[in-house]
């Protein structure tokens, strides 16, 4: 356990996310692909060789979703005038690899090796220290936060410190060997 962390502006990067293959339940990543389409992701796994693109957000709640990259997913209401979307179906949400229940059902998760690092470092320090927020012109909250503002409080608890870093090192064992590149 770290004495003290330092928190940064800068997050952990998101991608490439680690998620379970819908098709065998291996380990697959989801990765950005650089062609000019915005929030374009390409799901792949290499043990049954699974490919799939859509748009995403990016990890979120323990899960990344992936809609269809083609147009026409959203429709205007001729009587309200509303814009509705097409429902998620089962085969459009992909749960992360580093998922796991902790604290009385709370859902502990990680996006990658890198923000499963960071989690580690922050929880098990007790020393936590973070910079001041800067409020942007624009009235962003956000900027120059670093992650931990983001935390829910039941992971920032000391009294839960013990069992979120139990489940953090439960999450490092189950990555593969070509996504564990820090030691214990």
């Amino acid at each position: 356990m770290a004495e003290r962390f330092r928190d940064s502006t800068t997050w952990p990067d998101r991608w490439p996310a680690l998620v379970r293959c819908p098709r065998c339940d291996a380990c697959a990543r989801v990765v950005p692909v650089d062609d000019g389409r915005r929030s374009v992701v390409r799901l792949t796994c290499s043990s049954c060789a699974l490919t799939r693109e859509g748009r995403s957000g990016g990890p979120s709640r323990g899960e990344v979703r992936l809609e269809p990259v083609e147009e026409g997913r959203t429709w205007r209401d001729p009587d309200t005038r509303e814009i509705s979307t097409w429902p998620d179906t089962p085969d459009q949400v992909h749960p992360l690899w580093l998922r796991a229940p902790c604290c009385g059902g709370e859902l502990l998760w990680a996006a990658n090796e890198e923000h499963l690092a960071y989690l580690e470092d922050y929880i098990g320090a007790s020393l936590r220290e973070r910079p001041e927020a800067v409020i942007s012109p624009m009235g962003r909250r956000w900027v120059g936060k670093g992650l931990s503002w983001q935390l829910p409080d039941w992971m920032k608890s000391a009294k839960h410190r013990d069992e979120v870093l139990a489940v953090l090192a439960g999450l490092r064992a189950t990555l593969p060997a070509s996504e564990a590149l820090r030691p214990n």
